[in-house]
């Protein structure tokens, strides 16, 4: 009895990773490689290579810098720069890291929804529309997507 609790307690713990995992990846990441991976194969593996080392390093210092400081990185960057150039009270530096972390989000969020886009045009006979019969369809998607996720938040179900 001990061992199958033990067994549903870890296959619920791998189903929550497993969940945020697919949450963080998104559909339009697994259509964006997927279609980058089909057209240059692996020409682009120092890119992908690349880019995790330096995310590695990123997330690692800075979760170095939280435990050990016991404050976020904004926070530590206040106070560094706290007698260098500032803009509405703020130190430069922070505006610049807020402004990237902002931009970052808006790339990835354009992503998935053209991950969405993809999947939608995948549907049989809605990659031969053309001209306001295609602009009906991308914009209605994204419309619908839309909506759904107002709902959602309406109702707190997220």
């Amino acid at each position: 009895m001990m061992y199958e609790l033990g067994v549903m307690k870890e296959v619920g713990a791998l189903l929550y990773w497993s969940m945020l995992a697919a949450c963080t990846v998104g559909p339009g990441t697994v259509v964006t490689c997927a279609r980058a991976g089909a057209e240059y194969g692996l020409n682009l593996t120092w890119a992908l290579l690349l880019a995790s080392i330096l995310a590695y390093i990123m997330l690692e210092a800075s979760a170095r810098l939280t435990i050990v400081s016991g404050k976020s990185l904004g926070q530590c960057l206040q106070i560094k720069y706290r007698n260098g150039m500032k803009l509405y009270n703020t130190a430069l530096i922070c505006w610049v890291v807020v402004t990237s972390i902002y931009l970052g989000n808006q790339l990835y969020e354009l992503n998935t929804f053209a991950g969405g886009l993809d999947a939608v045009l995948a549907i049989p006979g809605a990659s031969e529309l053309t001209g306001e019969s295609a602009v009906i369809l991308r914009v209605g998607t994204c419309l619908a997507y839309a909506v759904v996720v107002l709902v959602l938040l309406w109702f707190d179900k997220t």
